[in-house]
C-alpha cells in the first residue's frame, strides 16, 4: 500500500512463466522441442564461475554480477575427459542464500575456498568443524574484529580443547550464523538438465524449484551452459513476433 492509498504488487519473471505454462498450447511446437535445439542455451563462457578450491573472495565480483541477473555463480571443479574439455559442475553460491546469512558469512567469504563456503551457507547450517577452520584462519591473520562478531553470534566464547576433540557435524551452538530464512531456503545443490530436456520440461523444472534458471550438465557431469527465464521469455517473443 502506497501513502496514498493506490495498491501496488510486484509482477516477477516467475510468474510470467507460470501465465505462459497455462496457455502454453499457443506456443506449439516449442514446448515439446529441446533446448539445444531451440539455441536457448548459455554456453560456458557467457556464465558465472568458480573453481571449488579457489578461494571463496576470489568468487565475490562474479556474486556480485549473479545478483544483478537474478542467477547463481556456478562452482566446478577440473575438466572433463575428451576432445572438448569442460569443468565438472560440483553445486552453486546463491546470493540469495548469501544474503539470508547473517554477518558471519563475511568470516567465511575471507577465509574458505568456495566449495567450503557452499557448505558454510547451505540451509540446514554450517558444520562446526567448518566454523572451527574459520574462527582458527582469522586469528592466523589477526582479524580481531571478525573474530569477535563470530563469537558474538554464535555465543561462543572460543574453541577449547574439548571443542577440537568433538566429531564433525552440524554445529547447534553455532544456529545463528544462519538465518530462519536461509534455512529454509534452497541447499547449494544445483538444479540441472540435459541438453536433449524440452524446453516445457526446464520450465516446469525451474518453477518448481523456485529459480529462475536451469544449468545445463552432460552425460559426464561437465557443465554445459545454463537456461535463464530471460532466455524462455525472449523465445516466446520472438515466436509470437514471428506469428505476426
Amino acid at each position: 500500500m502506497h501513502k496514498n492509498s493506490r495498491q501496488f504488487c510486484w509482477i516477477t519473471q516467475e510468474d510470467i512463466i507460470r501465465f505462459l505454462l497455462d496457455s502454453i498450447s499457443v506456443f506449439s511446437p516449442l514446448p515439446s522441442l529441446s533446448i539445444s535445439d531451440l539455441g536457448v542455451i548459455n554456453s560456458t563462457h557467457a556464465i558465472l564461475s568458480v573453481d571449488y578450491y579457489s578461494s571463496a573472495s576470489s568468487a565475490v565480483t562474479a556474486i556480485s554480477s549473479a545478483i544483478a541477473d537474478n542467477i547463481s555463480v556456478a562452482v566446478v571443479d577440473g575438466e572433463c575427459d575428451g576432445e572438448d574439455p569442460r569443468a565438472v559442475l560440483i553445486g552453486e553460491i546463491s546470493p540469495m542464500t548469501l544474503a539470508c546469512c547473517d554477518e558471519s558469512a563475511a568470516a567465511a567469504v575471507a577465509t574458505l575456498s568456495a566449495g567450503d563456503l557452499m557448505t558454510y551457507i547451505d540451509g540446514s547450517g554450517p558444520p562446526e568443524s567448518l566454523v572451527r577452520v574459520v574462527r582458527n584462519r582469522l586469528e592466523e591473520k589477526g582479524l580481531v574484529g571478525l573474530i569477535s562478531l563470530v563469537d558474538s553470534l554464535s555465543g561462543s566464547s572460543g574453541s577449547s580443547s574439548s571443542d577440537e576433540e568433538a566429531p564433525a557435524g552440524r554445529a547447534k551452538s553455532y544456529g545463528r550464523s544462519v538465518s530462519s530464512a536461509a534455512r529454509m531456503a534452497r541447499k547449494s545443490v544445483a538444479i540441472v538438465c540435459n541438453r536433449r530436456s524440452s524446453l516445457m520440461a526446464v520450465m516446469i523444472q525451474a518453477i518448481a524449484h523456485r529459480v529462475s534458471y536451469v544449468w545445463v550438465v552432460d552425460e559426464d557431469g561437465c557443465l554445459v551452459g545454463m537456461v535463464t527465464f530471460v532466455d524462455i521469455l525472449k523465445l516466446f517473443r520472438e515466436f509470437l513476433d514471428d506469428q505476426n
